[in-house]
């Protein structure tokens, strides 16, 4: 049996999702007997460095000696340190592929002495620019486009460029916009060239869809029209291309080939053929109403599969929402593995293994490593006695789920073989980090996962299991300190608020003290305006990065002795205790005049904005706390439904 080792970075991409679809495809058709573990990475840039560190450690789990070809799907890898992550392990990866000797194929990025599998981006965006100019007659254009630096952004600007001199003998580089290939270059990117004083051109033309996507949304306001106004193309053929309004023309990148394409490729690698270094894969333009083109009617499998998953994610919700309230009741991992049952038949893959460092069973010591107030590792303090790069020769399997039930395993590996080890081909294995910030305490093993890897399903359930795993070490680690700072079971470590478990533990206690010395407090209820919208047209990374904006004004302008509490995903509790000084109409001032400067700082589409409702307690009077956060949380709706209106 021949094994693939499989380097990802950035799992949300469909274009992921499609490849391994093409080589499950190719090896089931030919039914080889080739099994594929990926080795996931989710960093992002909001993200802090140390977090990021963490999850692409996962890239020192294999042994490159146990595998006989490797792919490397490392997204604009060769513009990291300037625009991305900064993330020195995925050039590690790169080097010991190169030293391992093994066959590697890097998919969509040229990376030198190993096999390329990608487009040819210069024609494929030559043939878009020539669409529009000879077919469509524009002659006017803006582009916006992803990097400066990208590799991929390199050639499809050169391709611009040479096209437009070709034709017209002049240089369009003022027409030009580069930052990311996010939405928000899009949003950017025609606000620019708008304020910059140039009319509206014949077409605009995008890297990729989700520029497309944003400078549509941005011209909406601008109340232009699309395409009676101008014309727009993207590259890529994202789901949401089809589904918009107009329909966006692009280029289909034919996602499944690279992964057909990197099977047959190994097969005659493994055979000893002489094989190019280089395979280029065709693309196709896909003309749709933004270019005034009829577009075919949407797939009905396709709408189908959304509106089942908008239900689906209901009710995984609802039983998300159950496995993490029950998580933060587990003293012990046993506990956890029982909870985290409940939630495996959604999961819908064969197995799932939780690996973890033994160390994180030693009992907690005196001299035990404390968190900051704001939920984050002390950087003096490297005390945690976990591995920052690479993992211990040692491990444990802790538990497994298989076929829906938990069991106990308490053996101890090193290595994935031969624990991991399949008797026959056509498998695959997901394997994701579990890590403290930048300190590797284990991993995930999950087999016949792939077709879950484009919903958030699996990553929000493992994500919930690794921060009560997380909670639960720091909790005993604190056990001997008689201190109520931030434990880990207490805060949400994105924040730095407390969780809802913090809210009994320390909100409930302090109204209680309060009301015995007949001390009132301010309770603020606060929501965050418009979440849902940033969401679904900026993607959640950007609606993270609005709740983060949030929190930090927060931390910055709530006066002393005042706790802060995440109630959900985009609505905070804050309590302070009554002084002289404390007038919440000053303290709500300079929150919302300085959160238009979040804007600036993090590239956001628009200025956060929040509701709030306020009431100060009596403390003579028969309520509870729970009385009052209601009360403020209704005022809170008053007032969100007046600013909706």
């Amino acid at each position: 049996m021949k094994k693939i080792a499989f380097f990802l970075d950035d799992v949300r991409r469909a274009a992921f999702y499609a490849r391994v679809s093409g080589m499950q495809h190719r090896i089931e058709e030919q039914n080889l007997d080739i099994s594929i573990c990926f080795f996931r990475s989710r960093a992002a840039q909001n993200l802090d460095n140390e977090y990021n560190i963490g999850e692409y450690n996962i890239y020192d789990l294999p042994d490159l000696q146990d595998f006989d070809g490797i792919i490397l799907d490392l997204y604009n890898v060769d513009q990291k340190e300037n625009y991305w992550y900064g993330a020195d392990v995925s050039r590690r990866i790169i080097k010991k592929a190169r030293e391992s000797g093994k066959p590697t194929i890097a998919i969509g990025n040229r990376l030198e002495g190993f096999y390329y599998v990608g487009i040819e981006n210069i024609r494929a965006m030559t043939e878009i620019i020539d669409y529009v100019y000879s077919r469509k007659g524009c002659r006017n254009f803006w582009f916006l486009m992803g990097p400066k630096d990208n590799y991929e952004n390199i050639l499809r600007t050169k391709a611009i460029q040479d096209y437009l001199l070709e034709k017209e003998g002049k240089d369009y580089h003022e027409f030009f916009y580069f930052e990311s290939y996010e939405s928000i270059t899009g949003n950017h990117g025609f606000r620019a060239l708008r304020d910059a004083g140039m009319p509206l051109p014949d077409a605009i033309v995008c890297a990729n869809d989700r520029i497309a996507i944003g400078a549509a949304e941005e011209a909406f306001k601008d109340g232009c029209r699309i395409p009676e106004d101008f014309l727009l193309t993207g590259f890529d053929n994202i789901e949401e291309t089809e589904s918009f309004i107009p329909s966006i023309t692009t280029v289909d990148q034919c996602w499944t080939e690279p992964g057909k394409q990197c099977i047959d490729l190994f097969l005659k690698i493994w055979d000893g053929d002489e094989i190019n270094k280089d395979t280029y894969l065709p693309t196709r333009i896909v003309p749709r109403k933004s270019t005034k083109d009829s577009a075919p009617g949407l797939d009905p499998a396709a709408v189908n599969s959304r509106v089942y998953h908008e239900i689906s994610q209901e009710i995984f919700d609802s039983n998300l929402d159950s496995l993490e309230y029950g998580l933060l009741s587990c003293t012990n991992l046993r506990e956890m593995g029982e909870v985290f049952q409940q939630t495996f038949s959604l999961l819908q893959c064969d197995s799932l293994f939780l690996v973890l460092d033994e160390r994180i069973f030693e009992e907690a010591a005196e001299d035990a490593f404390l968190w900051d107030p704001h939920g984050k590792i002390d950087p003096q303090d490297e005390t945690l006695p976990f591995c920052v790069e690479g993992y211990p020769d040692r491990m444990k399997v802790v538990f497994s789920c298989r076929d829906g039930k938990m069991s106990m395993e308490n053996t101890v590996i090193s290595g994935l073989y031969p624990y991991f080890e399949e008797e026959k081909g056509g498998h695959t294995w997901l394997f994701l980090p579990i890590h403290f910030r930048k300190y590797n305490v284990g991993f995930f093993a999950i087999r016949e996962a792939i077709h879950m890897i484009r919903n958030q399903y699996m990553m929000r359930a493992t994500s919930a299991l690794t921060t009560a795993i997380e909670n639960l070490y720091f909790k005993n680690r604190l056990r001997k300190i008689n201190r109520m700072l931030s434990n880990a079971s207490i805060t949400d470590t994105m924040t730095g608020f407390y969780n809802r478990f913090g809210y009994r533990q320390i909100a409930v206690r302090l109204f209680e003290d309060k009301k015995k010395k007949k001390e009132n407090l301010l309770i603020m209820y606060i929501d965050m305006d418009h979440l849902k919208y940033i969401n679904d047209h900026y993607g959640h990374e950007c609606g993270d990065s609005y709740i983060l904006a949030l929190t930090e004004t927060m931390h910055e302008v709530w006066p002393a002795r005042t706790i802060g509490i995440r109630m959900g995903g985009d609505e905070f509790l804050m309590i302070s205790e009554k002084s002289p000084n404390l007038n919440p109409e000053e303290v709500l001032g300079r929150l919302r005049s300085k959160l238009p400067a979040q804007k600036e700082s993090r590239n956001l589409p628009r200025v956060p904005s929040v509701s709030v409702g306020y009431v100060w307690t009596d403390m003579t009077a028969d309520l509870t706390l729970e009385d009052y956060v209601k009360e403020a949380d209704q005022l809170m709706y008053v007032q969100k439904s007046k600013r909706d209106g």
